[in-house]
């Protein structure tokens, strides 16, 4: 086999391997984390549920709290509404825009859902 055989070879294989590579790259993504918390005694609700939906509708995701309260997911980069609801509590919405290295914490402090109570369940 001859060194040209070879080095042509290789460059082929170099140029299949590079546009795997960009085929393969993630999409520019960032960030998005906090706290979630009853209020007035700032326990930690860990049985909060996080729903983050694109503007778009293409995508949604899921995200749950720690023993702590806290969470945190990495997002596409792209405008997003999270709502933050848990059993018993009043549920909070905020709409956030996801951009490259700039990471958002929204770190909502939760009250309960006085309005929708039912007595005697």
């Amino acid at each position: 086999m001859s060194l040209r055989r070879i080095s042509g070879t290789a460059f082929a294989l170099f140029l299949l391997l590079s546009a795997y590579a960009t085929a393969q790259t993630t999409p520019p993504s960032g960030r998005l984390s906090g706290v979630i918390v009853y209020q007035p005694e700032s326990v930690p609700l860990i049985y909060a549920h996080i729903w983050i939906h694109e503007l778009s509708g293409k995508s949604s995701f899921l995200a749950q709290p720690d023993r702590n309260g806290a969470y945190s997911i990495q997002l596409p980069e792209g405008y997003f509404f999270v709502l933050i609801g848990a059993p018993g509590f009043a549920p909070v919405t905020k709409s956030i825009w996801i951009r490259e290295g700039k990471p958002i914490v929204f770190s909502p402090r939760m009250s309960p859902d006085e309005e929708n109570q039912q007595d005697g369940l």
